[in-house]
């Protein structure tokens, strides 16, 4: 029987964990065990086991996995993270182990965003034009020539988290000292006070979702999905559908230019979640980050249900050196759609809304609204998670457009 270590499952992570026992794997969770960093109670009792460690240090999990291993005399066949944050450690530790993962360099430059943009220049695959701002650089060491809109975010965080459009020095500069002087953490991840400020990409956003099959290389694109994106930043992702994209409009384009950047960051095995524009003025894709992981918001399990083929499954067969298959058929559309917290409307209202009217294929929602009345401009916002599924995309588009709505009347 595999043994298979998945370090901090969140999200997706804990999807993933489900679909490993249902394929009947021995599952041990590396995890901190405090405050987020923790094990829903609902798996302690279905896993193997637990190892307590601290998840952000490549080193102590290598440390502790290994003294854990060497202990129960288990062989560990894949170690994989559970979410973004832990992709490089998970290679570390792989790499360690003497297990095939992603090389750590590549991983690195997946998830640090400003290696992610040079080792794709040196790669001559187009990116929007940056600078790197060193945690000791201020404003002062931008030309003066930067044109405006930009983007500034951390390097490092995920979800939006203080991703942000300037439109001028003055804002930037104000942008600059609001990141570096912000308390924030996710997953008791600090935010990091260097910075990527980028040209601003008009266009709409996709969300490309695939997988690649670790015996053959073969690059297998299970979704294009345009992006609704809205909040107080305008880039907390309110939404998206899953259908069939074989005739949207520049998918092939995307689709190549995709293919491009995976082979560019050196993503050889299991799955990744790709963001990226479609520029209005060069007519062309143009990406705005790229992880070796699954994706979040749920997409794995509506691309499961759109194309009624387990993404799950398929990512962790790549991952444990399986054949894998680009799946062909479409079983409906599968979206999702998030309400957001503003400053207009009180949650109960909106939830009064929502309660009276006879949806067709909402299927199941969530709530989670809170007492924080504070508007963070990233996934924090969010009060209501709704999916749909239905045969039908135009009406299934229709219903969760006036869905969204509510977040506005």
């Amino acid at each position: 029987m595999k043994h298979i270590l998945i370090v901090e499952p969140q999200s997706s992570g804990l999807k993933l964990v489900e679909q490993a026992l249902a394929d009947g794997y021995k599952i041990w969770i590396a995890s901190a065990e405090i405050a987020e960093r923790n094990i829903p109670d609902v798996f302690k009792n279905k896993i193997a086991g637990i190892i307590k460690c601290d998840s952000m240090s490549a080193e102590n999990v290598y440390f502790e996995t290994h003294r854990f291993a060497n202990e129960k005399n288990i062989t560990f066949d894949a170690v994989i993270p559970g979410f973004e944050y832990y992709v490089e450690v998970c290679s570390i530790v792989s790499k360690n182990l003497n297990i095939k993962s992603l090389n750590v360099e590549n991983a690195r430059c997946c998830r640090i965003k400003n290696l992610m943009r040079e080792r794709l220049t040196q790669k001559n695959v187009e990116v929007p034009s940056y600078i790197f701002l060193k945690s000791e650089q201020t404003e002062l060491d931008i030309p003066l020539d930067f044109s405006f809109p930009a983007i500034i975010k951390p390097v490092n965080m995920s979800g939006s988290m203080h991703v942000y459009k300037v439109l001028s020095f003055a804002d930037l500069s104000h942008k600059i000292s609001k990141i570096r002087s912000s308390n924030d953490n996710d997953l008791d991840l600090e935010v990091s006070k260097e910075l990527l400020i980028e040209e601003y990409i008009d266009g709409d956003e996709f969300s490309i979702e695939g997988i690649v099959d670790s015996l053959s290389g073969e690059i297998y694109i299970w979704s294009v999905t345009r992006k609704v994106l809205g909040g107080a930043s305008g880039f907390v992702e309110i939404g998206h559908i899953v259908s069939d994209f074989n005739n949207l409009e520049n998918a092939e384009k995307m689709i190549s230019y995709c293919k491009q950047v995976v082979l560019a960051l050196g993503i050889d095995m299991g799955p990744f979640h790709a963001e990226l524009r479609y520029c209005n003025k060069r007519k062309r894709p143009i990406l705005m980050e790229i992880g070796a992981r699954l994706a979040g918001d749920h997409l794995p399990e509506l691309i499961s249900e759109a194309r009624g083929i387990s993404f799950f499954k398929s990512a962790l067969d790549s991952i444990l050196l399986k054949k894998i298959e680009n799946p062909q058929l479409w079983q409906g559309a599968a979206g999702i759609c998030f309400l957001l917290r503003n400053q207009e409307f009180l949650p109960h209202k909106i939830e009064q809304r929502v309660n009276s009217i006879n949806w067709k294929y909402l299927k199941e929602i969530h709530w989670n609204i809170t007492n924080d009345p504070y508007i963070y401009g990233d996934f924090r916002d969010r009060i209501c998670t709704a999916r749909f599924f239905g045969e039908d995309t135009i009406e299934l588009e229709n219903e969760m457009k006036h869905f969204y709505e509510l977040n506005f009347f």
